[in-house]
């Protein structure tokens, strides 16, 4: 009888480490979720989809997706009336799971002239948006700095109670044709609402639950100069 108990016990241990190395994880996809973290790519084709598999572009989030497929999205605006069109080409990837449809991480902007010649590239960029397409308020064109000429600007991740929207910011450069990233803007917009309000620019930071502050701006000289502040109550 008790080498029937200890054949029985071993036979259910071997039953149990069966299920942990091999059903359950196929069951739940946990490998597949987990490729994701290597740094090598790897293509996967089936008979229903051909991608290509990357390290985690999401990674910074802690956003761990079941797919990653790349993206990319094209804007045409002319940034000023004497000016032809430009092309801004956003690149990246969106990536999803089943607790989020997908999330899209934009890496650079590639900028082209009307006539396709390459003007400019935009890199070392890492975006967190919740969904797709981008609007034209998350890359949005503004004149922060009043010359006549619109800059760019990319909505980089959701902000906090705070009411803040980190956003990357652009100002073209009419001496080297560029647009040159604003350190100054995109610190506002890491606690704050960053706007334009009647050619000023506006940061709305939330500081308590009963506090609005309004603190307004304007660039000199190729500075962000600070004007005044308004403070609301939010408690009527």
């Amino acid at each position: 009888m008790n080498r029937i108990r200890r054949v029985f016990a071993k036979c259910l241990v071997l039953l149990i480490i069966l299920l942990l190395f091999y059903v359950m994880p196929n069951m739940f996809n946990i490998s597949g979720l987990y490729d994701y973290n290597a740094n090598q790519n790897e293509e996967i084709i089936s008979d229903d989809f051909i991608f290509v598999r990357e390290a985690n572009p999401f990674i910074e989030f802690y956003f761990i997706p079941a797919f990653i497929d790349k993206y990319t999205q094209v804007f045409c605006k002319s940034i000023n009336y004497d000016m032809p069109k430009f092309m801004f080409v956003l690149n990246g990837f969106y990536g999803g799971n089943d607790e989020l449809e997908f999330a899209v991480s934009i890496k650079d902007i590639k900028i082209y002239d009307n006539s396709g010649n390459h003007i400019q590239t935009i890199d070392s960029l890492n975006t967190f948006l919740w969904w797709k397409p981008i609007s034209d308020s998350d890359f949005s064109f503004d004149d922060w700095n009043n010359d006549g000429f619109l800059d760019i600007s990319l909505f980089r991740i959701p902000g906090g109670s705070m009411g803040n929207r980190p956003t990357y910011y652009w100002l073209w450069d009419s001496q080297s044709q560029q647009f040159i990233e604003n350190r100054e803007l995109y610190a506002l917009s890491e606690n704050s609402f960053v706007s334009l309000d009647d050619y000023k620019i506006k940061a709305s930071t939330k500081k308590d639950h009963s506090t609005l502050v309004d603190a307004y701006f304007k660039f000199e000289n190729g500075k962000l100069i600070f004007l005044y502040e308004h403070r609301k109550s939010l408690i009527e």
